[in-house]
């Protein structure tokens, strides 16, 4: 079993430990600690983790002294000194500083805690992948896997941070493995798996059935869901569209703020400033005032949405998305028999089904938002083609017969 853990944390546990399965079991539960926080890219943030699923996977015989020796060598911290709220929320964790950064992949040979630990995962994922759409994509990932340049790239790639690459490398192995790790957030219908998790150049090198894949993703899509927030066309909504969709938005945040930032930097800032930050600290948010001079009904609809919470707008948008790319496309790519994976706001098929799947998500897309769609076409790098994404190919509105 692959484990990620800081080498003098392991040798810590090993050591105060004197029988190899409770060892093991504080290895397993840092390891999983670690990749959950490394995912969200916050340690600072605890991990609630509920005692039932704990103790079905180390055992009622581990799982007291486990915790207590973790807590008693200082491995771990609880949020409110591991006070319990019944009904409320459960005990939450997280790593203490020291072992945040230096984590390494090792290898643990407990067979026993490595099954539990899958078929409760296992059951989880088929638990909450219900419904057509959810079941079909659980089929197609049965059938995926990696070209061979995969661990190089692996190797190779500039990752942000070394959590990054754990997770990464966690994730591949998770794929590799047939491993399922699906959850499905009960507020948005998002579903969140190992391929969702993964950076999109090593998404490129996926394999479904065998067969290399595209994504297809919708240009600035969630800029764009914004627009919905308009009650009807106005003037305002068609500019705004216009700016969203011209090919140059994320530069042009940039500008307003004047910096020389990177299109990814640009993105996060617009996400953390304008679209889902929080209503009670928009003062701090420079990149607001622009903003909400140049679309002010739209700024005001947001603003009224914040209000009811931090996630309340983010939520909306990914409930949109959710009801476009996975009720509505992967469900009808279920019923064509079209392999396909979800990845957020964008779709992974076989190159052979690109031309249908395209199809398909942009008449879903108009369906739902009214906005014809903008898809960008990723592929996997090969000698003579190129592996940028495709320029932004605008569907137009469709016909009353392709609805």
């Amino acid at each position: 079993m692959k484990i990620y853990v800081h080498p003098a944390l392991r040798f810590l546990i090993e050591k105060a430990c004197d029988r190899r399965p409770l060892a093991n079991s504080c290895l397993v539960f840092i390891s999983q600690l670690y990749l959950k926080a490394a995912e969200r890219r916050n340690f600072e943030e605890y991990s609630p983790l509920q005692s039932r699923i704990s103790v079905a996977v180390y055992t009622t015989r581990f799982y007291g002294p486990m915790i207590r020796l973790l807590r008693e060598l200082g491995v771990v911290e609880m949020k409110d000194g591991g006070r319990y709220y019944p009904g409320v929320v459960s005990k939450s964790y997280r790593l203490a500083q020291g072992y945040r950064c230096g984590v390494i992949q090792g290898v643990l040979d407990c067979p026993k805690l490595e099954m539990r630990l899958n078929r409760l995962m296992d059951r989880s994922s088929y638990k909450a992948m219900v419904g057509p759409a959810r079941k079909w994509i659980l089929q197609t990932y049965h059938g995926v896997g990696f070209t061979e340049a995969t661990t190089g790239l692996l190797e190779q790639h500039p990752f942000k941070s070394e959590a990054a690459r754990n997770c990464a490398m966690h994730h591949t192995e998770n794929i590799t493995a047939g491993r399922l790790r699906f959850k499905v957030c009960a507020g948005s219908g998002r579903v969140y798996y190992p391929v969702a998790n993964l950076p999109k150049v090593i998404r490129a090198e996926l394999l479904i059935d065998g067969s290399e894949v595209a994504e297809i993703d919708i240009a600035a899509s969630q800029p764009t869901l914004l627009a919905t927030l308009y009650a009807e066309p106005c003037p305002e909504s068609d500019r705004y569209l216009t700016f969203v969709q011209g090919g140059r938005f994320y530069e042009a945040i940039a500008e307003w703020a004047g910096k020389s930032w990177t299109r990814d930097e640009a993105k996060t800032e617009f996400f953390n400033q304008i679209a889902f930050g929080s209503y009670y600290c928009a003062a701090k948010y420079d990149l607001l005032v622009p903003f909400s001079q140049q679309f002010p009904l739209l700024a005001a609809k947001m603003a009224t949405i914040k209000k009811g919470g931090n996630t309340s707008l983010p939520l909306q948008m990914q409930k949109l998305e959710a009801a476009i790319a996975i009720d509505g496309a992967c469900g009808e790519c279920a019923r064509e028999g079209i392999k396909i994976l979800p990845v957020h706001d964008s779709l992974i098929c076989r190159r052979t089904d690109v031309a249908r799947v395209e199809e398909i998500f942009a008449r879903h897309w108009f369906l739902v938002t009214g906005i014809p769609a903008s898809l960008k076409i990723n592929v996997r790098a090969t000698e003579g083609e190129p592996s940028h994404l495709s320029s932004p190919l605008t569907r137009e509105r469709p016909s009353p017969d392709e609805l």
